[in-house]
């Protein structure tokens, strides 16, 4: 039993990389295309496809027929969107673990980048690189650079420019520490997990952007959160057989940040500098907070 295990150990890849899908097929292809042409090559790639009923599973299997790093995963009905980001993760062996779309695309430099970057920081919690927005032929829009200080090594302030500034959730596409994931929720089925998710690595140690645009984010009028705009019809997505909810998104939101700050192994000193960014949270969103009220009455 014991030289089984240490096969196991030896065959490991060091990285997993996840990618849900639900009827992907006008850009899946390049999506895989640039994740196979990667210069770290020592990966898997698991495919958890969420039902779909287009041509998606038909090129995924055709990829991984050619490439045994592709393991090809399929449902027959659509779960939601958040069991399938989660189930990736669940089924994943590698120390470093990495969500993909099958509409974004990567420089293939970003793996060995970050991995670099993780190797020789072992207090990093995940990696990632700038970003830059693509149309759906490929052509540079803009890039998207934001400070939100997640080097710091103060959790709190972490935390903070997390919760309390804009940005877009692309973090959420790092190259992670799988032993650090683990720790965590992993998305949640209520508007602005990724976003909770994020804040509760970001207690876990500090983030870190490589200075280099090598992710290339699909920006198109197909994408799941230009047809999912509101935190109601998000539900939907979340859950696609429910039926209809009440729905208090800034509410949770508050209620959720909360939560993973009191059940972080942070001090006390550092758990209470927490709590205090959360009241600049309320203040930045007092009016989406009355808003979750208003709309529940009327509806």
């Amino acid at each position: 039993m014991g030289n089984v295990e240490n096969n196991n150990i030896v065959n490991r890849p060091r990285l997993s990389i996840g990618l849900p899908v639900f009827n992907g097929e006008l850009l899946i292809r390049d999506a895989l295309d640039s994740i196979l042409g990667q210069t770290f090559t020592d990966f898997e790639l698991i495919i958890s496809d969420n039902g779909s009923h287009d041509r998606t599973e038909e090129i995924c299997r055709s990829c991984a027929a050619k490439d045994s790093r592709i393991r090809y995963l399929r449902n027959d009905v659509n779960k939601g969107v958040v069991w399938n980001f989660n189930r990736v993760f669940e089924i994943a062996t590698g120390e470093y673990f990495k969500w993909v779309t099958h509409d974004d695309v990567y420089r293939p430099t970003f793996l060995e980048r970050c991995i670099e970057y993780l190797d020789q920081n072992p207090d990093t919690v995940m990696v990632y690189t700038k970003t830059t927005d693509i149309d759906i032929n490929g052509l540079v829009i803009e890039d998207r650079h934001w400070d939100l200080r997640e080097n710091s090594p103060f959790p709190w302030e972490r935390f903070r420019h997390l919760i309390c500034n804009e940005h877009s959730c692309f973090q959420i596409f790092a190259v992670i520490r799988s032993q650090a994931l683990r720790k965590t929720q992993l998305h949640g089925s209520y508007y602005g997990s990724d976003r909770v998710l994020l804040a509760e690595l970001s207690l876990l140690g500090p983030f870190y952007e490589v200075p280099e645009d090598l992710f290339l984010h699909r920006e198109y009028s197909g994408r799941v959160t230009k047809t999912y705009d509101t935190p109601q019809l998000m539900y939907k997505l979340y859950k696609p057989d429910a039926g209809k909810q009440r729905s208090f998104p800034f509410c949770k939101l508050f209620r959720e940040y909360f939560s993973v700050v009191s059940g972080s192994s942070l001090g006390l000193h550092d758990k209470l500098r927490c709590c205090f960014q959360l009241l600049r949270w309320i203040r930045w969103h007092h009016r989406d907070l009355i808003r979750d009220l208003t709309y529940n009455l009327k509806h």
